[in-house]
This record gives C-alpha cells, structure tokens and sequence, in this order.
C-alpha cells in the first residue's frame, strides 16, 4: 500500500506524523509543498521519503503520475492549492483530509461562527486602522482587501466543493468532526479518523516533570483568537498577589503582539511577562511549568500542545465553554474548569488542584495520546483505508 502525503511546510508538527506513518508497512511519499523550495530542501535534508514540491506541483503531470501510483492521498492541513488538488484526484482514491483547526475554523466563520470577544475585535478593527496612509501602508492595505475579496469570491467556494470529495477526516477530536457536520450537514460527510501529531512522551513529558510555580500562562500565540484582552479584563478583578502573568507571544501577528504586551504591562506592571522569543521543546516546558493556572481564551480548538502539556504536568486549566477541547476533556472526566468562573469573585480559583486529581488529568492524557495509543490509532487508520479501498473497488 502506497500513500502519498500532501505536507505543510511545518516540520515541528508534521515530522512526528511522519514518523508514527512510517512505523507502518506501508510505503509513505510525503510532498512538501512550498514557494520556497531551496529552503525547504535545506529544511528537510535528512528526510528520506520527503519530497520538496513548488506549489505549481499540483497541476503538473507529476502530481497526476503520482496519484496513479498510489492507494490513498492524505492532505495534511487543508488550503486553496490542496483544495486543488483534492479536486484533481481520481474518484476510486480514497482521500483524507487531516485538519488542524486552522484550516477548518476559517470555513466555519464564514459560516458564522464568532471566535473573537468583543474586545477583541475592536482591537482588531483598531489596529487595521492604524496601519496609517503612507503609499507602502496603503498598498499593503489593498492587498488585504483583495486577499479577502479573493478568499471569500475564488477560494472559498473550491475549498467547499473539494471537503465534498473528501472521504475521510482527521481532527484532534471528535467534537470538532461534529462541529463541522453540524455546519456543512448534507455537504460533509465523510468518515471519521484521527492522525496524531504529538504524544504524552515526546511533547507532554518534555522539559521539568512537574510545574513548580505559582504564576499565570496566557495563551498560545500572538493571534486574536487567544482572545487575550478578555481574559485580562477577567483575571484584573482578582488581587493575584505576586503571580507572574506568563504570555507566549513568540508566532503570529507582530502588530498584535506589540498592542498585547503594551495593553498587558499597563494593566500588571512588572509581573507581565511576555514570552517573544522561540525555545526549543524542552525548554519551553520548562518555563511555562512555572505556572501552577493556564486560561486560554480561544473559543476554537487551538493551543492543545500548551494545554495538555500543563494539564499533564499538574496545572489547573481554565477554558471557553464553546472550545471542543474544554468539551472533550469535561466528556472524558478531566479535572478543567470554564473560562467563565473568572467572572467569580471568588479566590478559590488559584487552588491547586488535588494530588487525585492531577493523577486523573494525566490518566486522561495518558488514554489520549499515549505512544501505545497513537501507534494502535495508526493501525487503526491504514485498517480502515485498505478495507476502504477494497469496498470501493469491488
């Protein structure tokens, strides 16, 4: 059995992936699709099965040889180009869609779905306002505008078209399957499935074994999704003492990384303390467990890594009651409580929580993405493909 992999240009999430693929007997090709392909060569130089791909790989007569010589075509992170290519395929192959949130979270707010608290989105509008009237800024404005008229107008409809073809999907958890059915209804119906990117042992367990503070983790990224001004506005009501306010601001958008770590250090002073730079695994971990409370503001699946590695680790979570992980976690007994008990008065939000449950925490983790589980998830998967294939070819 053959499968080819349509890769993101994303080695610290998808090289995991690739390595669960590959404990299998089957023979993995994975393209990397990129406009930068020296670099990406550069990237991925000892990857034997990687291919580095310019995204114009896709209308080629390569691509179209390659997917006769396999038996199954993964898209790994679904976007305009892999919308493309799905569209490309021949309809006896099986095609799976493995989404990691970002991918699937913007067709669900086109359809409606807000991720942004009110804050927010103000800041959001404020910020675009503020790009100024210089001709560069203008420029750049115009092509946002474009962006946006281009996505909503060419993109979108193709990339709805092509999830019709689609007959598999992956996401981290089911909730989010059926989210998206509940959205798409008759247009999405594909079989359920789930590609792992990390594990308890090679992401959770990285760096200190245990937190070892009492200071406050604040999101994931420099992306308004984390909703930071909300949960700022929440944790202001509480005397936090000497808590340490840890903010990871190292990726996404710098405009909003600046107007946060300015909002933030007028709001908390010196116990702000924003994280800018990026850090190998291990050490991060090791920062950020100085945290003995971590409140994510998204109201989507985002930032899991963050999460479940505190989680793990000993920490008390606080998520949006609309987020599928808070869903999937409260479903499966976890030990995490709603972003909204913030909105309490009371300070029985900083206790720790009990050695029983910090053990059911990591128990959950454990029966999640524990490398047995992941490995028999796997198996799971190229079963449920051969056996796909089987029925449609009969």
């Amino acid at each position: 059995m053959k499968i080819l992999h349509l890769a993101p240009y994303e080695k610290k999430f998808f090289a995991f992936a690739a390595d669960i693929f590959d404990t299998q007997d089957v023979d993995n090709q994975y393209i990397i699709l990129t406009k930068d392909v020296r670099r990406a060569r550069e990237f991925f130089a000892n990857r034997k099965n990687f291919r580095i791909e310019h995204t114009r790989y896709i209308r080629s007569d390569s691509f179209a040889c390659d997917l006769k010589e396999c038996d199954c075509l993964v898209v790994h992170f679904l976007h305009i180009i892999k919308a493309q290519a799905i569209m490309r395929t021949p309809k006896h192959l099986p095609v799976v869609w493995a989404g990691w949130g970002g991918d699937y979270y913007d067709l669900l707010s086109q359809s409606g779905f807000k991720l942004l608290g009110d804050r927010t989105q103000q800041l959001v509008y404020t910020l675009e306002r503020q790009i100024g009237c210089s001709t560069t800024k203008i420029i750049r404005r115009f092509k946002a505008l474009i962006s946006k008229i281009r996505y909503s107008v060419f993109y979108a409809p193709i990339i709805k078209k092509a999830i019709k073809r689609v007959d598999f999907f992956s996401s981290p958890f089911e909730e989010d399957f059926a989210l998206l059915r509940s959205h798409f209804e008759k247009d999405f119906d594909p079989i359920y499935t789930r590609i792992f990117y990390g594990s308890v042992e090679r992401t959770f367990m990285s760096g200190v074994e245990s937190i070892y503070g009492n200071n406050i983790l604040i999101g994931n990224s420099a992306t308004a999704t984390n909703n930071h001004l909300e949960v700022f506005e929440m944790l202001s009501t509480h005397d936090l003492g000497d808590r340490k306010i840890i903010v990871p601001l190292s990726y996404g958008d710098t405009n909003y990384r600046d107007a946060i770590i300015a909002y933030g250090s007028s709001l908390f002073g010196d116990r702000f303390q924003p994280v800018v730079d990026l850090m190998p695994l291990d050490e991060y971990n090791t920062h950020i467990a100085q945290c003995s409370m971590v409140v994510m503001g998204h109201r989507r699946q985002e930032g899991a890594g963050n999460t479940f590695t505190m989680l793990y680790k000993g920490s008390k979570v606080f998520l949006d009651e609309a987020n599928t992980v808070y869903q999937y976690l409260k479903n499966n007994g976890a030990y995490v409580y709603a972003l909204q008990d913030l909105r309490s008065g009371e300070e029985s939000i900083f206790d720790a929580l009990t050695d029983e449950q910090k053990h059911k925490n990591r128990q959950v983790m454990e029966e999640y993405t524990g490398n047995e589980v992941v490995l028999r998830g796997m198996r799971d998967f190229i079963r449920q493909i051969k056996e796909y294939g089987v029925r449609k070819h009969a």
